[in-house]
């Protein structure tokens, strides 16, 4: 174990130091002033920890998408999916608690590899280190699927067999979800790029709010980035005016390219503002991205939703 992790620590000190100069790690000591939230008044909400472990089990792609539930009325996706999400909670509740009795003093290490990384992330998100991410917790996986099938071998023949089918079924229904259902589709920034490759004519810069990088790892130097690094959220339309006015300030005409927005305009007023500062003109809606192309107004014209 010593070697293991020791091996671990050391291939991984580069990017650990790196990550000191990048991440407020100064945050972590006692009484230390949080400072500026990372995404606006917080970065953590506490049912994280139920979603982070339900994706253990059903990933992303089962239930409410991503998208629904930062949607100002996730919580009618959530009642909509109810049926969908007892039927996958039955099984995994059933085995943790079946798991954890049957296991007797062996559960304790399992535990503590759930809890400990949990523990952490939780530290590095109520600090204001890092936000929140399930993907984070990958390591605990595992751990939480042996404590379930530990707890579904156990039962009763019959009701364990028939609870493992209902769980079988339902990862079945989400693996469905993940490759056949666009709900679930990641955000397709390769055919943004695609889409505005095949534009052609002048090249324009692109404004990508939130996702610039993930642009630029698929576009190169296609056309000159505006990003929003370091953009407050848009929380009232004079934010967003704000905005337009000093990243499209002096440009006749941009792409716009859009994904992710639950943080950075929950409210969805970029668009209207840069209807407001010019014309836009939809180039395409993908999977979770909207492209649009954008003219700024002529001199003593005002935008069309001006």
């Amino acid at each position: 174990w010593a070697a293991a992790f020791g091996g671990g620590l050391l291939a991984m000190a580069p990017w650990l130091l790196q990550a000191a100069g990048i991440w407020a790690v100064d945050r972590l000591a006692p009484g230390a002033a949080t400072g500026e939230a990372l995404r606006g008044e917080t970065t953590f909400d506490p049912l994280a920890i139920p979603y982070t472990l339900y994706t253990f089990f059903f990933g992303f792609s089962y239930g409410p998408s991503l998208r629904e539930l930062h949607d100002p009325d996730r919580l009618v996706h959530v009642r909509q999916a109810w049926p969908w999400l007892a039927a996958g909670a039955l099984p995994v509740l059933v085995g943790a608690a079946a798991g954890l009795v049957a296991l007797g003093r062996r559960r304790l290490p399992l535990l503590l590899w759930i809890a400990v990384p949990l523990a952490a992330l939780l530290v590095l998100a109520l600090r204001n280190i890092k936000p929140w991410n399930a993907r984070y917790l990958a390591v605990a996986v595992p751990w939480a699927v042996a404590v379930v099938a530990a707890g579904l071998v156990r039962l009763p023949r019959r009701s364990g067999s028939a609870l493992t089918v209902l769980l079988c079924a339902a990862s079945l229904v989400a693996l469905g979800g993940l490759w056949a259902s666009p709900r679930y589709a990641k955000e397709d920034l390769r055919g943004a790029v695609a889409l505005v490759a095949a534009a052609g004519g002048q090249p324009r810069p692109v404004l990508v709010p939130v996702v610039t990088n993930v642009w630029r790892f698929y576009a190169g130097d296609m056309s000159p980035v505006i990003h929003a690094f370091g953009a407050g959220r848009l929380a009232t339309e004079a934010d967003a005016d704000a905005f337009v006015a000093e990243r499209l300030g002096g440009t006749d005409a941009a792409w716009v390219v859009l994904a992710r927005q639950w943080d950075f305009d929950p409210r969805g007023l970029l668009v209207p503002a840069l209807d407001r500062a010019g014309t836009l003109e939809p180039a395409g809606d993908l999977a979770g991205v909207r492209v649009l192309g954008w003219r700024a107004a002529a001199p003593g014209e005002a935008g069309r939703g001006g």
